[in-house]
């Protein structure tokens, strides 16, 4: 099973999973809208997220998956 960086509550809203200190947002820099009306989003991983071998997980991970 691949992790997800976001999972919805149970009102579904998006909230952060384990993996992620915490959801991208305006506030603290991981949501960017450019002038063009285009966005980047920063994903910040958590450095305790890890494999279940112990193996960290890390933004090759995510970029692969």
């Amino acid at each position: 099973m691949l992790p997800r960086l976001m999972e919805l509550d149970t009102q579904n809203n998006y909230v952060a999973s384990s993996l992620l200190t915490e959801a991208p947002g305006i506030d603290n820099g991981g949501l960017v809208t450019d002038d063009d009306g285009t966005f980047t989003l920063t994903y910040r991983l958590n450095p305790d997220a890890a494999w279940s071998d112990g193996t960290p997980i890390t933004s090759t991970d995510v970029w692969f998956t």
